[in-house]
C-alpha cells in the first residue's frame, strides 16, 4: 500500500512540474496581474518561460591555404621576412588577405597595421581600416580604395588559378629519340 502511495505521489509531482513547464500550471510569473481581464491577460497566463539564449560563439577563422606558386607570387608584396601563412593568419579568406596586401601597396599603409585592424579583437572592414589609418581620406575615398583593392584581388586570384591550371598541362618537351646511324 505504501508503495502505491509513493508511486502516486511521484506521478503527481511529475505531472505538476510538466504542466508548469508548458505554462498550464500556475507557476511563478505566469499569473496575470490582479484584476486583469481580456485576451492580454490570457496570453500572459499561457506565456511560456523561455531559457536565456546561449551566447553566440564566433567560429574559429580557418587558415588560408596557398600553393607554392601562389606563395611565390604573393611573397614580394609582404614585409621582408614575413611568411605568407603568417601574414594570412586571421583573415576570413584569401580574397580579403590579398585585398589588404593591395591596399598596403597602393596607399603605402603598413600591412601590419591593416592586418591588426582587420583581424584584431574588433575586426573592421577594409574601408573602415583605411579610413582610420588615413584620416585625411574621406569615407567615400576610403571605400573607393577598398573596392579597387578587392577588384585587384579578384583579378589576381583568377590569374593565379589560370596559371595553376596551365602548369600541369604544360609538359616539358620530350627530346626526340636519337637514331643511331650506321657507320
Amino acid at each position: 500500500m505504501r508503495r502505491w502511495i509513493a508511486v502516486a505521489a511521484t506521478l503527481a509531482i511529475s505531472a505538476a512540474g510538466a504542466l508548469a513547464q508548458r505554462g498550464l500550471g500556475r507557476g511563478v510569473g505566469h499569473a496575470p496581474p490582479a484584476g486583469a481581464r481580456g485576451p492580454a491577460a490570457a496570453r500572459m497566463a499561457n506565456k511560456q518561460v523561455r531559457p536565456a539564449k546561449a551566447p553566440v560563439v564566433k567560429p574559429q577563422v580557418k587558415t588560408v591555404q596557398f600553393s607554392e606558386a601562389q606563395k611565390a607570387r604573393l611573397a614580394p608584396m609582404l614585409p621582408p621576412g614575413m611568411p605568407v601563412e603568417a601574414a594570412a593568419e586571421g583573415f576570413k579568406n584569401r580574397g580579403q588577405f590579398i585585398a589588404a596586401l593591395n591596399v598596403s601597396r597602393n596607399l603605402g599603409i603598413p600591412f601590419e597595421d591593416l592586418k591588426l585592424r582587420m583581424t584584431g579583437p574588433e575586426p573592421q572592414s577594409l574601408g573602415r581600416a583605411i579610413q582610420e589609418l588615413r584620416p585625411t581620406m574621406t569615407p567615400e575615398e576610403a571605400e573607393q580604395a577598398a573596392r579597387a583593392a578587392e577588384r585587384q584581388a579578384r583579378e589576381q586570384e583568377r590569374e593565379m588559378a589560370r596559371q595553376e591550371k596551365q602548369a600541369p598541362q604544360q609538359k616539358p618537351e620530350q627530346a626526340a629519340p636519337e637514331t643511331v646511324q650506321p657507320l
